[in-house]
């Protein structure tokens, strides 16, 4: 059993090793009995696929060092979403603890993190939705963001005036402003996807 399998109840994550090499892995993909999630991480096509899921099999990617970390930003959208699969796992540290070592698989960034800013999904801890829009906003070219932003803006979840709230505990911080005017932009997207968000709860608390 793969380290995923220790999560209770959780599906079986299918590796290239599992289904004798690359090649019949690219195959059963491409024939559709298997799902791609993370790389070279897939899971039975029949499996429904959640957030749970992918945080599962990115956590069956990750070091037992990077597993520890709060999972942010761009990869939090696509394990919210679904969508915007990123090439690295961007990983979150809390400030003053140590940063996992440089890996070709993820990233890291230190963080301020409140415990009400971040959801567990299968066996990782995942900025949730509103942090998640909070971070892009703040850290994200426009041109990246700006999908990642529209894909939160439909979720479910997303509540424009928590986000903001969240950003003003990081007043004066560096793209901050920027992030509020940028999440401001979003109400017209939140509207027309039909989240119960409304464009005056997208109302920057600051300027």
């Amino acid at each position: 059993m793969n380290d995923a399998g220790r999560w209770s109840g959780a599906p079986r994550i299918v590796r290239p090793g599992d289904v004798g090499g690359a090649a019949a892995f690219t195959a059963l993909a491409a024939e559709g009995f298997l799902r791609m999630l993370w790389h070279d991480h897939a899971m039975a096509a029949d499996v429904p696929v959640t957030p749970a899921v992918r945080a599962l099999a990115l956590f069956s990617a990750l070091s037992p060092a990077a597993r520890r970390c709060v999972i942010g930003r761009a990869t939090a959208v696509w394990v919210h979403t679904g969508a915007h699969r990123p090439r690295r796992a961007d990983l979150l540290v809390p400030t003053g603890v140590r940063i996992p070592a440089p890996d070709v698989g993820h990233v890291a960034h230190e963080a301020r993190l409140s415990p009400d800013e971040c959801v567990e999904l299968g066996p990782l801890r995942v900025t949730d939705v509103c942090r998640t829009a909070a971070d892009v906003a703040r850290w994200l070219p426009l041109s990246v963001a700006a999908p990642l932003l529209a894909s939160l803006a439909s979720h479910p979840c997303f509540d424009g005036r928590r986000a903001n709230a969240m950003l003003a505990r990081l007043h004066r911080h560096r793209g901050v402003r920027h992030a509020l005017t940028l999440l401001e932009s979003m109400a017209p997207a939140a509207a027309q996807s039909g989240s119960t968000t409304t464009p005056g709860a997208l109302e920057p608390v600051m300027r």
